[in-house]
């Protein structure tokens, strides 16, 4: 099995360290689950990637006016889930990978 951290490439923009590459999207999701951000090389902005946000639960004292108003009652439960940092420099919530991310093979620790 191919040793993944024997090549360290560099990321543009921010000059990243790439600590492994030819990950395999199940790979990546591991290192993902393992609280990583992972990239692929394929894409084609500066600075992208994705983890995971663990799930949050929030007192139903604590929760702010603007989304309270959204939360029927009681405290606020926010389950797990992949959110993607872009190239306009935005958190998008809920990534869902498309089917060329999922057969791609080069996926990327950050």
């Amino acid at each position: 099995m191919k040793d993944y951290n024997e090549e360290v490439k560099s990321f543009d923009p921010d000059e990243v360290e790439l600590k492994s590459d030819e990950l395999s999207f199940g790979q990546a999701l591991e290192l993902i689950q393992d609280g990583y951000k992972v990239c692929r090389a394929g894409w084609n902005g500066k600075g992208i990637y994705i983890w995971y946000v663990p799930p949050i639960y929030i007192a139903e004292g604590m929760v702010n006016n603007k989304t309270a108003k959204f939360v029927p009652t009681g405290d606020l439960r926010i389950g797990g889930y992949l959110a993607i940092y872009t190239a306009q420099g935005t958190m998008e919530m809920g990534y869902r990978p498309t089917s060329m991310d999922m057969l791609a093979k080069d996926w990327m620790e950050v």
